[in-house]
């Protein structure tokens, strides 16, 4: 890509990554040192790009950007089974709602009820 975009005078910036020693580890040994359910712990840089309307997007744009600054391996005695078992925080619904886990709470009415509620009276 270097050469065939002339992208030799580009500047590329690379977070710093830690083992847990604390040493750090260069980018082209990421995938050997890097394994799927690492624990690790990170710095990055939340940052929202708000663009007004334009002939292309008359309603204007947004961008939200996360730059990794640092990521550091957390030290173990030995690896665990399962980090975060699959699905915990994870909506089940795939228009994002989430299930209740157990049998409904005794709450106030429903919508309809309290709609109905409201006309009677």
């Amino acid at each position: 890509m270097i050469d065939v975009h002339g992208l030799d005078d580009v500047p590329v910036v690379v977070p710093n990554v830690w083992d847990a020693d604390r040493s750090l580890i260069h980018p082209s040994e990421y995938s050997k040192r890097l394994d799927k359910g690492t624990p690790v712990t990170v710095e990055v840089l939340l940052q929202l790009w708000t663009f007004g309307p334009e002939n292309k997007c008359p309603t204007g744009s947004r961008i939200y950007q996360t730059t990794l600054k640092s990521l550091c391996i957390l030290p173990l005695t030995e690896r665990p089974k399962t980090l975060v078992p699959n699905g915990v925080g994870m909506p089940t619904d795939p228009k994002g709602k989430c299930k209740a886990d157990g049998p409904p709470a005794q709450g106030g009415p429903t919508r309809k009820a309290a709609k109905m509620a409201g006309a009677a009276a």
